[in-house]
């Protein structure tokens, strides 16, 4: 039961599972039905749960209420949470040491601590709890990761970001000319806008967050939003991707795509990144992507568990077009700010998006970080995908898109060239001022 629990772990829906667990939000957008992986989950759960019940039944003989008394019930969550939750095998540990356990009956034999066991169990509770909250899997863990350190790959250093590519490198070198590697890129979309908006209107209460809002992004084209703070850059971003409801219509690639769950629009290429990363800091770069480019099928769930999850081509492929190659097996937690942010886009990239969306992905970034990020999305641009681009470093901006919209209080007051931004008097006035200086 426990090498399947394992197997499990490692199949697609396991990786899924624990996305969710991660951040529900942000699997979501990775294409991730919730609703799905959270019924099989509590399903499994209940399958094993009644498991152990038809085994604890078989043990007693006689089975009743009375059979799962307080202090009882208590010991399991007790010697559970001493264990570890949330890992294989910190719930491996617990059932190693909850009595009837193998290692609670070689101490019984040898100690007789069968009659402290309360005692016992209550006292390593509370010291798990002040001074180690992961349980003995917690310990297990850091020492693998001294280990590594010592003899292996030292997992805490930070992995820097790369040097923007310097003047007169080979072209085969640069990210746009690797686009094409990737199993099927997108298709040049010639009908019109390939995302379009139409009255999106987005209302909390009293408050109109973003206003009537007619948007469009063209195909092949970086197209840029800006505005000043709490003009509703995100509001728009979340409700074109159907987290927060709106009114009006969006269209991608001539469909309508309004009202759709942010899963649905994921499978259809509508993907986005996020201010705040929401990335799965648990698991590795590598993982990460594996979550959004598998898609949940129950026949498919079932296949991939019994023969086992391979990775997608198309993760190397993005690993290798991003420079991420080198981290894959890393968790997030242990890169740069720059390179965390680019395993956003990867994430959202390995999808094969229609359009890709990015929320403010230079913030937290320092110029040459900046300087190397713009030089990525305008050679994936180049390279084929649409991007529309938020973000409040005008100089990036400017420098890298292809029409920019501008937001104030909920509403688009100009739309242009970057040229023509520049010299736009009412967005002057409402964000870039100073004469439009940021060259």
């Amino acid at each position: 039961l426990s090498l399947g629990i394992v197997r499990l772990r490692t199949s697609r829906l396991g990786e899924q599972m624990l996305a969710v667990r991660a951040n529900e939000r942000a699997a979501a957008a990775a294409g991730v039905n919730t609703l799905a992986v959270k019924l099989a989950a509590f399903s499994i759960a209940a399958a094993l749960a009644g498991t152990a019940g038809a085994l604890k039944a078989s043990q007693l003989g006689t089975f009743g209420a009375e059979s799962f008394a307080i202090l009882g019930s208590l010991s399991v969550l007790a010697f559970a949470y001493l264990g570890g939750i949330t890992t294989v095998s910190g719930a491996m540990w617990a059932a190693t040491l909850f009595p009837s356990g193998i290692g609670f009956v070689v101490g019984n034999e040898i100690f007789d601590v069968g009659r402290y066991e309360a005692y016992v169990g209550g006292l390593l509770l509370v010291a798990t709890a002040v001074l180690n909250s992961e349980g003995i899997d917690g310990y297990n863990r850091r020492f693998i990761d001294w280990l590594r350190t010592k003899f292996g790959t030292r997992r805490g250093e930070e992995v820097k970001a790369p040097p923007p590519a310097a003047e007169g490198t080979p072209s085969d070198q640069l990210v746009g000319e690797r686009v094409y590697e990737i199993a099927g890129p997108p298709a040049p979309h010639t009908g019109g806008p390939v995302l379009q908006t139409r009255g999106l209107t987005v209302r909390f209460g009293g408050v109109v967050a973003v206003d009537d809002a007619d948007l469009d992004c063209l195909p092949g084209q970086l197209t840029g939003l800006i505005g000043p703070n709490g003009a509703g850059k995100t509001t728009l971003i979340n409700a074109v991707t159907g987290f927060v409801p709106s009114t009006g219509t969006v269209e991608l690639a001539g469909k309508d795509v309004t009202g759709l769950r942010p899963h649905r629009l994921a499978h259809d290429g509508l993907n986005r990144t996020w201010q705040s990363l929401e990335l799965f800091d648990d698991v590795s770069v590598r993982a990460n992507l594996d979550v959004a480019v598998r898609r949940l099928g129950v026949l498919d769930s079932f296949k991939d568990y019994w023969t086992g999850s391979v990775s997608d081509d198309r993760v190397d492929h993005v690993l290798d077009m991003l420079g991420l190659m080198d981290v894959a097996e890393r968790t997030p937690r242990e890169l740069s700010h720059g390179r965390r942010k680019m395993v956003g886009v990867a994430r959202a990239l390995v999808t094969q998006s229609t359009v890709l969306l990015l929320d403010e992905p230079a913030a937290g970034l320092d110029r040459s970080e900046t300087v190397w990020f713009g030089e990525q999305l305008r050679a994936l641009v180049d390279g084929g995908y649409s991007m529309l681009l938020v973000d409040h470093d005008m100089s990036l901006v400017l420098s890298v898109c292809d029409r920019i919209h501008v937001l104030e209080n909920g509403k688009l007051i100009a739309t242009g060239t970057p040229k023509e931004i520049r010299i736009n008097e009412r967005v002057i006035a409402a964000y870039l001022g100073g004469g439009g200086h940021h060259e």
